[in-house]
């Protein structure tokens, strides 16, 4: 509801009779509205209200009619809000690679050159709990049971299919009125698993992978609730994060350097997004 400037009723030194058009209201000396023809006294205060069009960049207009002498007041809506710097990023925080697994590499490769002295150190502390728990085999179980333990990883290479049409077909099958202008995709990746060797060429393997990030820039009109957007955009570019895996693996020795390895298991797929460079600009 939009209300004008106060006018002074002038040229009459009787009352005289004052009206509105059909949707609007008026105020006399700051009383209450009505849109009922009435009689206003010279000198008098006289404001109009209306409402405003629902419909971006419409007029409406009012007019107050007073002794024959009518004039109009106009309200016009705004433009709609239109979005400025919007970018969703899905996977690793929008970095092109994961702080945790680039420390979690280099740990791999410190322990790998050090491993000898991992081993000795991890031995004289179960020679320790074996003299305090009165149990001579503690030592000579973790020896058998270190030799099961393996673990690795290594970096690699993602591609991926999304693309700015799928995005923007994606939201605007959901009712936006955005176009995604490009999409970004990191293709860095890696990988980090320890195992245990069982019977029978058998292991179990926990592993962790870094699958990169995705990134998409939006443009077009803001909804009302732009979060619910920002939301649904990060759902949409998922296909970056982090996936934890616990598989099975079985192994066939073909030669004595090389082998066949076939691993199946579950994994869960993590996916970070963050949703908080969003400017709508009217």
């Amino acid at each position: 509801m939009q209300v004008s400037n106060a006018i002074t009723v002038t040229g009459t030194n009787v009352p005289t009779t004052i009206s509105v058009s059909s949707g609007a209201q008026y105020s006399v000396n700051g009383g209450a509205y009505t849109s009922t023809p009435g009689v206003v006294p010279p000198g008098a205060q006289i404001t109009v209200r209306k409402p405003a069009s629902p419909s971006y960049s419409t007029p409406v207009t009012a007019v107050l009619t007073i002794g024959g002498v009518a004039a109009s007041f106009m309200v016009t809506t705004g433009p709609q809000r239109q979005l400025t710097d919007v970018t969703v990023t899905s996977g690793g925080g929008g970095g092109s690679a994961s702080p945790l697994m680039l420390a979690a590499l280099a740990l791999l490769v410190l322990m790998r050159i050090g491993r000898a002295r991992v081993n000795v150190a991890a031995a004289l502390l179960l020679v320790l709990a074996s003299a305090l728990t009165s149990r001579p085999s503690a030592a000579a179980d973790w020896d058998a049971m270190r030799s099961g333990i393996y673990f690795g990883g290594g970096l690699g290479d993602v591609t991926s299919t999304l693309t700015a049409g799928k995005v923007t077909d994606r939201l605007q099958a959901d009712g936006y009125r955005v176009v995604a202008s490009h999409v970004d995709r990191s293709s860095l990746s890696a990988n980090l698993y320890v195992g245990y060797e069982l019977p029978r060429q058998f292991a179990l393997e926990f592993g962790w992978s870094y699958l990169g990030r995705t990134r998409s820039t939006l443009q077009g009109v803001a909804p009302p609730n732009l979060q619910q957007l920002l939301f649904d955009a990060s759902r949409v570019t998922r296909g970056g994060g982090d996936a934890w895996s616990r598989v099975g693996r079985h192994r066939w020795a073909l030669q004595p350097r090389l082998s066949l390895d076939l691993r199946a298991g579950p994994y869960r797929w993590v996916t970070h997004s963050d949703r908080g460079s969003a400017r709508p600009s009217s």
